[in-house]
């Protein structure tokens, strides 16, 4: 009896032993991993996902069509920004994507963890609080390092990009010479715990299997927090800014009017930053260059914008250059004149604007102009203020939406009310813009049309019910018995009229476009 009690206990310990090898099978079965020779790099990525690489996009046609990607398109933007891999959830609307590229940053920097504890800080400051990306379209809210085992910091990001009608979370550094991102984008939804979760477990997978030491010459560039204005009527400012402490800087300012040069010379501070005043001897056009030397190694150039230098003037500078074409829904214009200076500005356009606003002492001036819609905005800022001359600026600026940003605005705009109240309500309705999920019933053509009748319910016995008909010009793609996402404008009410001479009506819709739901 003892016997069997041990012979059973043994075998027992053998069941959860081999229970415990399969469960750490498959817990390592369901992961790839992925080596980056040029980053001396590897991580693990769950095969749960559609994974994209510029080698296997043919293997995947079938899915990017439906997903209404073209793999010419994807082959060209892949090159551009340097994706290694993307990691698809069936549903399209999550992405995890890995990037690396060799640009100015990462040349200047190579390795974040061997720089500056004052670089690293610009460097977070750039992101979250400057205008590193802005012009790509991203507004980042947070920023933060993660440091790990193998693989370093990251900073941490959480961000909207409505130039590529996205958000989500990043973790971005610069090693081994290239800006390494992982960025989790997330499309048509909010943001979700789930989301970083698995952004997370791929960073957690990720090590560095070597680290090359910084060479002598990666030497940041400075960052400025304040630069020569374009125009002045005191004649004294200030070049401020970060860079690696120890660094010489050599400030000139140059003058036709005068063939004396002035010659300002700093040391960037143990705090990593440093501060130049310039005093103009008089009025004029002046030039202010810098030369950064690394011990006697010259290791950046600066050339800024020409000063005006004018007692009698109401300087204006504006905090950046006024584009050419905006990016984003919004615009935030802003900059300087004096303090008690009345601003106004008008905006004509898809959008109007007007709005007049007082400086205080900081004399600094902000309009967020609205600039979701397409066409041409004509911008006119007026400055005011008592015995000076009116100062007046004009600017005009485009808007073209991308077709993924007109995508996101029908998705913004679209309601969608119940069928009753459709029903009920739908002349007011008329010329909305509508999104439901609806289920396929049949779709067939019709002179120079086609007319898929859809319905918003199906029944567990396969019934249909609260049925609506949807035009479009173009054959579309879905199949009977598919339920989709549908965008649309609601046009009225579809007769429809049966053997009997009956006569039935639908709420009917014209297609914009459609995604698997």
């Amino acid at each position: 009896m003892k016997r069997l009690v041990f012979l059973m206990r043994k075998l027992m310990v053998l069941v959860l032993a081999l229970a415990f090898s399969l469960l750490a099978a498959s817990a390592f079965a369901d992961t790839a991993t992925y080596t980056f020779d040029s980053l001396y790099a590897t991580c693990e990525i769950s095969e749960d996902y559609i994974i994209l690489t510029p080698d296997n996009l043919s293997r995947h046609s079938e899915w990017l069509a439906r997903q209404q990607k073209e793999i010419s398109a994807l082959e060209a933007d892949f090159a551009a920004r340097g994706v290694l891999v993307q990691a698809w959830d069936a549903e399209g609307d999550r992405c995890i994507e890995i990037t690396a590229v060799e640009d100015e940053m990462a040349q200047r920097l190579f390795d974040i963890d061997q720089q500056t504890t004052a670089t690293r800080r610009s460097y977070r400051l750039g992101h979250s609080g400057g205008t590193m990306y802005t012009e790509q379209g991203y507004t980042i809210k947070d920023a933060e390092w993660k440091s790990g085992t193998g693989r370093g910091r990251f900073l941490f990001l959480k961000y909207n990009c409505n130039a590529r009608n996205q958000k989500g979370y990043m973790y971005r550094t610069i090693r081994n010479g290239y800006t390494i991102t992982l960025d989790c984008q997330v499309y048509g939804r909010s943001l979700a715990t789930a989301d970083q979760r698995a952004l997370d477990k791929i960073l957690t997978s990720w090590k560095f299997t070597t680290t090359l030491d910084k060479p002598a010459n990666a030497v940041p560039m400075l960052l400025f927090t304040s630069e020569p204005p374009l125009e002045t009527n005191t004649g004294s400012f200030t070049v401020e800014g970060t860079g690696d402490p120890g660094l010489t800087i050599i400030g000139v300012v140059l003058s036709t009017a005068d063939p004396d040069p002035i010659r300002i010379e700093e040391t960037v501070k143990n705090s990593g930053s440093f501060k130049l005043k310039v005093n103009l001897p008089q009025e004029g056009s002046w030039l202010m260059t810098l030369t950064v030397l690394n011990g006697d190694v010259v290791t950046e150039e600066v050339i800024f914008n020409t000063t005006k230098y004018q007692k009698s003037l109401l300087p204006v500078n504006f905090d950046d250059e006024v584009p050419l074409a905006f990016t984003s829904d919004t615009y935030t214009l802003s900059g300087t004149t004096m303090g008690q200076t009345d601003v106004q500005c008008l905006v004509e356009g898809p959008n109007n604007f007007e709005k007049k606003v007082k400086t205080n002492n900081s004399a600094s001036f902000s309009f967020k102009l609205p600039t979701d819609k397409e066409g041409t905005y004509k911008v006119v800022l007026v400055f005011e203020k008592k015995k000076y001359n009116t100062r007046r600026f004009e600017f005009e600026v485009t808007r073209t939406l991308s077709e993924d940003e007109k995508r996101a605005h029908i998705r913004e705009d679209a309601v969608k009310p119940a069928y009753s109240t459709l029903n009920d309500k739908l002349d007011g309705y008329t010329g909305r813009t509508m999104g439901y999920s609806l289920h396929v019933m049949s779709v067939e053509p019709s002179g120079n049309e086609w007319i898929s009748f859809m319905a918003m319910r199906k029944t567990s016995s396969g019934s249909y019910r609260d049925v609506v008909v949807v035009m479009s010009p173009d054959q579309p793609t879905y199949q009977p018995g598919e339920q989709v996402k549908v965008y649309c404008t609601c046009t009225g009410a579809y007769e429809v009229t049966d053997e009997d001479n009956k006569v039935t009506e639908y709420p009917s819709f014209d297609l914009l476009f459609w995604e698997e739901d």
